[in-house]
């Protein structure tokens, strides 16, 4: 993406995922323009998010949950880093060279969020093995009986690897009312420590729900 919100590429899964023909030519068009649903409702934030990025010159990550082709919905979490030119070489924010480079667009990388879980830091896929003795993950959208949605809201964030302060800035609560609900879900897991919900989440099974919150309308939201 250009920093004038123009794709300057993008690959053929772009086409699949967001449901439009594979002969769709992104190239050159601006954020606004794919007839595509995503962007029919979530152009302004496509935008904001990207400026966002080359203002404060350094990656976010982003929650996308949109309605595909078929009527199937795509839940991706979507990296979005800026891209820096220093004498005619393209660099990125880790190189310690970016401070004096110009900044020239970004590069915006989507993985659905049960790959993003898998081979996240915190070995889901390797704890979902040992555990349940299978391979695979998959959304469920029924929430479990003894969990609350706010508390199922909270889970589901902490999955994706947010902290609690960010946790309160998505869900728009306080700081104080995230880390309750965190405390409320050690007690529903039985776990004293924050890093421990996510093995007894699994152990129950509750890390497949995606919570309400998350489903039935389009969301573009920063996580980090």
């Amino acid at each position: 993406m250009d920093t004038q919100n123009r794709f300057a590429y993008a690959n053929k899964n772009l086409n699949k995922v967001v449901g439009l023909n594979k002969k769709y030519d992104f190239e050159g068009r601006h954020m606004t323009e794919p007839p595509a649903a995503c962007y029919d409702v979530c152009a302004t934030d496509f935008v904001e998010q990207n400026h966002h990025c080359l203002q404060e010159r350094k990656a976010i990550e982003v929650l996308d949950i949109h309605p595909s082709k078929d009527s199937e919905w795509f839940v991706y979490i979507f990296r979005k880093t800026p891209i820096f030119l220093l004498d005619n070489e393209i660099i990125t924010p880790s190189d310690v060279r970016a401070t004096d480079a110009e900044i020239v667009g970004t590069l915006h990388q989507g993985r659905d969020v049960l790959d993003y879980w898998k081979d996240g830091v915190m070995g889901l896929q390797r704890l979902y093995n040992y555990f349940t003795g299978k391979s695979d993950i998959s959304i469920i959208h029924q929430r479990p009986a003894d969990l609350t949605d706010p508390i199922a809201e909270v889970l589901f964030l902490l999955l994706c690897g947010r902290k609690v302060k960010e946790i309160a800035r998505i869900l728009n609560i306080t700081e104080r009312a995230a880390r309750s609900r965190v405390e409320m879900l050690k007690i529903k897991l039985g776990v004293r420590r924050l890093p421990d919900i996510v093995e007894a989440a699994i152990a129950k099974g509750y890390h497949q729900h995606l919570p309400s919150r998350f489903t039935g309308k389009q969301i573009s939201i920063i996580l980090s």
